[in-house]
């Protein structure tokens, strides 16, 4: 979850600057999960650049966390799973294509509509910026 709120600019989110927007959840017998909600600071929306310190967090319990090689290690290796899975280029181009689609169709390109809906280009440059996030990334 941290590596997907990282990737999309989500500085709100727990892991990043504000350590909030998130919930812990453990289900009857079952393992610890991170349940993020209020996800509207992201990609190019109020989300930070994609060029962002990827291990800069707010949490000294998190800082001491992604100082251990094998948690840093499984967090990049989740950031590049969700750069090259949900937010590979051509997969998100796909998925914006097919919202503004719809949204044309439903007329929300009317000047009459409030509030105007977002344009996707920022968010697809910003899905595309975030690609070298991992760049030089050295993974002890």
């Amino acid at each position: 979850v941290m590596a997907c709120q990282r990737a999309l600019g989500n500085w709100d989110s727990y892991g990043w600057e504000r350590g909030k927007n998130c919930y812990l959840f453990r289900p009857p017998g079952g393992r610890f999960v991170l349940v993020p909600w209020d996800v509207d600071a992201t990609l190019a929306l109020g989300g930070r650049e994609p060029d962002s310190d990827l291990f800069a967090v707010a949490d000294p319990r998190l800082e001491a966390l992604l100082a251990v090689p094998r948690w840093r290690r499984s967090y990049v290796r989740s950031l590049l799973e969700v750069l090259e899975g949900p937010l590979h280029p051509g997969r998100l181009e796909s998925a914006f294509d097919q919202w503004t689609g719809a949204l044309r169709a439903a007329g929300a390109d009317d000047p009459g509509v409030r509030p105007p809906p977002p344009r996707p280009r920022p968010a697809r440059d910003h899905a595309a910026g975030g690609r070298g996030l991992t760049a030089g990334v050295a993974l002890p």
